[in-house]
């Protein structure tokens, strides 16, 4: 397990429990975990910042280690996918308009299937005040 700040507000044993419904596909569980989160209170920024990006890594070395097969991982990703989509716009209503956005094309290896990255940048990006393009 990759343990997350003290700060975050998310106990141990409440992320090990997001990171195996990730892993099992259990989105109806990780989604009411997450708004479980949001409801006491946690910022949406620190459920991308600390829990989407802890759970991915954590998701990594388990495959590194081969403790997950790559099915295993991809189905787990594709659930913090989901989970940042779902927040986002929580997160751009955050967003204080400029005159003048400085822009940001994110772009994915060619032929590349992996996006969560380019999303969770995008999103940290976004609410810098950057306009993307993703």
């Amino acid at each position: 397990t990759c343990a997350l700040p003290i700060w975050s507000g998310i106990s141990p044993e409440e992320f090990d429990r997001f990171c195996q419904y990730c892993l099992l596909g259990d989105a109806d569980s990780v989604h009411a975990l997450c708004e479980l989160w949001l409801g006491r209170g946690l910022e949406a920024e620190l459920l991308v910042d600390a829990a989407i990006t802890k759970a991915a890594q954590s998701f990594g070395q388990r495959w590194l280690d081969d403790q997950s097969h790559f099915a295993e991982v991809t189905q787990a990703c594709w659930q913090l996918q989901k989970v940042l989509q779902q927040i986002t716009p929580e997160l751009e209503m955050q967003i204080t308009p400029r005159a003048s956005k400085p822009r940001a094309l994110m772009l994915g290896a060619e032929g590349g299937s992996h996006r969560l990255g380019l999303m969770v940048a995008s999103s940290l990006l976004r609410r810098e005040g950057f306009e993307v393009a993703c």
